[in-house]
């Protein structure tokens, strides 16, 4: 059972540093043969990337009766650096002071997490109100802009739907005709009479856009918004002008 495991697994001597066994799993991610691993040094064939900090956890093993989710990041036999989460247990066999590890790949999540953290801050750093829905208005994100322009804090409307937080009783009608529109998957842009949180209505240039995963499904909206009031003061102003000189 040990060497058909899912994961990879590798039993240790924290005493000696010799390596006593590793499962098929293990010989797959890191690239390396059985032969070139069991019953040679941890030190020899050691894939951490962060020396100081791998010897720095061996040391420590003795005193520990498990390990939970240790982060390190490490290098395989083709030079491939992989981010690992390893979790232990002590052994005892033989009159061996034994350790069995095993290895969580979490190179990818850190990928995305990463690609989240640069949208995220991209997006704070975007002018304009940027808020984000489930496909049926519950509000999943905002950026700083949107409490600027709206009044509201992201606290305040996280989990509240976006009908009731920007949306005036005199637009009800065409905010519910939009957010039909985009659970149909359809992208909605124009201008949108919409409310700050103390009341007051405003006109509001809106770009709406269904965001869909990889099976094609419709996860979320992106709704970008900025305030078009002096705009639209010009154009009335050029307007009454206009009818002035006819």
């Amino acid at each position: 059972a040990f060497y058909s495991m899912p994961i990879p697994l590798s039993i240790f001597n924290y005493e000696t540093g010799l390596r006593q066994d590793v499962n098929d799993r293990y010989l797959d991610t890191f690239g390396y043969s059985r032969d070139e691993l069991v019953g040679q040094s941890m030190h020899i064939k050691n894939i951490a990337v962060d020396q100081e900090q791998y010897m720095s956890a061996v040391a420590g093993l003795p005193t520990l009766d498990t390990l939970y989710d240790y982060p390190m990041q490490v290098q395989t036999k083709s030079g491939d650096i992989r981010d690992l989460l390893i979790n232990g247990a002590r052994l005892n066999k033989d009159n061996e002071n034994l350790y069995i590890t095993s290895y969580l790949d979490v190179t990818e999540l850190n990928k995305k997490e990463a690609d989240l953290i640069f949208q995220s801050e991209l997006l704070e750093a975007v002018g304009q109100a940027v808020i984000a829905t489930k496909p049926d208005g519950t509000i999943i994100y905002t950026n700083q802009a949107v409490e600027e322009l709206y009044g509201w804090s992201k606290d305040e409307v996280m989990g509240k739907n976006i009908m009731d937080v920007t949306v005036p009783q005199m637009s009800m009608e065409q905010g519910k005709q939009i957010m039909e529109n985009l659970s149909a998957g359809n992208a909605w842009f124009g201008e949108f009479l919409v409310q700050h949180k103390s009341g007051y209505t405003f006109p509001a240039e809106v770009n709406d856009v269904p965001l869909y995963n990889d099976a094609g499904e419709l996860v979320a909206v992106i709704g970008v918004s900025q305030d078009i009031s002096d705009r639209k003061h010009a154009e009335n102003v050029l307007k009454a002008s206009q009818e002035r000189l006819q």
